[in-house]
């Protein structure tokens, strides 16, 4: 994930204004917002690696949020750190689907080494669900809050296995 995050932000922030950016982050004394923007909602910024590789959600200060358009409610106050996943992986019988079997414990190994060594080595609590079904993921979202679903899964627009 470090090597998307570090090409994002190269694709988004030219050389001058990364520097400004950063030092921006690393030298504010006062609480300083830097919203990049709605055109971007569709762009993992959550990966976003400073040119140090520092991952920009861990740097203290920061908030990444999202916004649906059009949705009017209040925003979600923030939820304090330390990161909390819940993660969710669905891997259906080979014979339920063309696709090849997905390898949950390699899936879950990549998200817990991508957890490991988080910035201020406070690292994350990763909460792994068994079954991934609509029930057993909504009833910890609706239990507790999370900072980051992860949801792995094979699928399509009409059919979810």
């Amino acid at each position: 994930m470090a090597v998307p995050g570090r090409a994002l932000w190269s694709a988004l922030f030219d050389d001058a204004t990364s520097a400004r950016l950063v030092r921006l982050l690393d030298d504010s004394v006062l609480d300083a917002t830097v919203e990049l923007g709605e055109g971007l909602a569709g762009l993992p910024v959550e990966l976003l690696r400073l040119p140090d590789g520092r991952l920009l959600a861990t740097v203290p200060g920061v908030r990444l949020s999202r916004r649906l358009a059009g949705v009017e409610r209040a925003a979600t106050p923030p939820l304090a750190g330390p990161l909390k996943i819940l993660a969710a992986v669905a891997a259906p019988t080979e014979t339920r689907t063309a696709n090849a079997p997905l390898d949950v414990e390699a899936e879950m190994q990549s998200l817990l080494d991508a957890v490991t060594d988080l910035e201020g080595g406070a690292g994350a609590q990763v909460r792994i669900l068994k079954v991934a079904s609509q029930d057993e993921i909504g009833r910890p979202l609706a239990a507790d809050q999370d900072h980051v679903l992860h949801l792995s899964a094979h699928g399509s627009p009409t059919v979810s296995s």
